[in-house]
């Protein structure tokens, strides 16, 4: 079975994607989001497919306060996003010395002058934010998944973008939340990283882990004589 096939199903049985409400974000347009994979045969190399995860959807928050947060905890319900710490705003100092995995890298963004081939051994993603202007990839080569690349549809622009993610763990679930930013996911075992990029402003907009949301603790049964 294929990489990228394996991840989505593994990630989408622990997170179960849904709009976010608008008690918690103000939506500019109305945007229905889509939780089924539709795959389109790339037309060029008739062996790659593309996954579409979810249409795109038009919100605003206030950046200031972590409002980005709780869009994102509606989006991945079930994995408790809220009780966790939007990284960018961490003492880098205290984390160095007590978290250094947790350190969040740059994030770096390359102009290229056009998009690499896909790998034909793997299931590649895409998703056009909610006016088309901008189309973000998951492009796989052999034994990585963990660039995005950005095609500005109205310039004719082409970026790869490194968000720090390892090449072991393939990035997946990209998701644009408003006309600028995107969110996507980085899963490991029992934990997941989540990065949310601004392509206009070039920056993290939310970098945080979650290791999804306690367990109730089973009641416990005295037997009956």
């Amino acid at each position: 079975m294929k990489t990228k096939l394996i991840f989505a199903i593994l990630f989408g049985a622990s997170v179960l994607i849904a709009c976010a409400p608008k008690a918690i974000t103000n939506p500019t347009e109305t945007a229905t989001p889509s939780l089924t994979f539709t795959p389109i045969l790339q037309t060029s190399t008739p062996t790659v497919e593309w996954i579409i995860y979810a249409t795109p959807l038009n919100l605003s928050y206030d950046t200031s306060n972590d409002e980005i947060i709780l869009v994102i905890d509606e989006l991945f319900p079930g994995n408790c996003i809220k009780d966790n710490q939007n990284l960018l705003k961490a003492n880098p100092t205290l984390v160095a010395q007590y978290e250094p995995m947790l350190l969040v890298p740059p994030l770096i963004f390359s102009e290229i002058s056009t998009l690499p081939e896909p790998s034909p051994n793997y299931w590649g993603e895409r998703a056009d934010n909610i006016d088309n202007s901008v189309t973000a990839f998951i492009i796989c080569q052999t034994g990585d998944c963990s660039k995005i690349y950005i095609k500005n549809n109205k310039l004719g622009n082409f970026y790869k973008i490194d968000v720090g993610a390892g090449t072991d763990r393939p990035l997946g679930h990209l998701y644009w939340i408003n006309k600028n930013t995107f969110v996507v996911v980085e899963e490991f075992h029992a934990t997941a990283k989540i990065f949310a990029v601004n392509v206009d402003k070039q920056q993290f907009e939310y970098y945080g882990i979650t290791g999804g949301c306690p367990r109730t603790p089973m009641p416990s049964q005295t037997p009956t004589p």
